[in-house]
């Protein structure tokens, strides 16, 4: 009886000490972001145009530099909510807009599901929220818009409380208003700092 109750108690302080390590309920995340966006839509005329095609006024796929941050809280071990933050900056390629200097930033939520051991977690997650686009001179592809994005990352544990995010990858989609056309899509790597409390 006395082996059982040894085994029990030390099962019970095995789990305790487990969970202890993996206690983390908020993690606060910055670094770097790359941003391609291909705008899709018309050009001045009733046919669509796919993602990638140049022509016409509108830009050329481009890329932009910049920051990501974000938020997430934890309601189970797997299972939490964020709050992502960026903010991009280049200018844009070809069209009527070309070389316009452009800045864009982006508010999105959604739901993050995550596999978290000592060493490393990995997650994906699903995000809504808007982005808001200024590009100038001109200001002909201003916008504010809804905007959703799909993806996942990898975080290595440096200590209990610190992590670095090796990648954070998304596919993004924009419901641009004023282009004429449906929308503009985009990839994002986002990689840095992970702050665990």
């Amino acid at each position: 009886m006395r082996k059982v109750q040894l085994m029990l108690l030390a099962v019970v302080a095995l789990n305790v000490r487990m969970a202890a390590q993996n206690d983390n309920k908020v993690e606060v995340f910055g670094g770097y972001s790359l941003e391609h966006v291909a705008p899709c839509g018309s050009a001045g005329g009733p046919a669509q145009l796919s993602c990638q095609v140049e022509l016409g006024d509108i830009p050329h796929p481009s890329t932009f530099n910049g920051w990501d941050a974000s938020v997430t809280g934890y309601f189970k071990h797997y299972l939490g909510a964020t709050a992502d933050f960026s903010g991009v900056y280049g200018s844009l390629s070809g069209g009527s807009a070309g070389g316009a200097s452009t800045s864009r930033y982006s508010y999105l939520f959604g739901p993050v599901l995550a596999l978290r051991t000592q060493r490393a977690t990995t997650f994906v997650h699903v995000l809504f929220g808007a982005v808001s686009q200024t590009a100038a001179p001109g200001g002909g592809f201003n916008y504010n818009g809804f905007t959703w994005a799909i993806g996942g990352g990898c975080d290595a544990g440096l200590t209990r409380r610190l992590a670095l995010r090796i990648a954070q990858l998304d596919y993004e989609q924009v419901k641009v208003p004023n282009f004429g056309g449906p929308s503009a899509k985009g990839f994002r790597y986002s990689g840095g700092v992970v702050f665990r409390f």
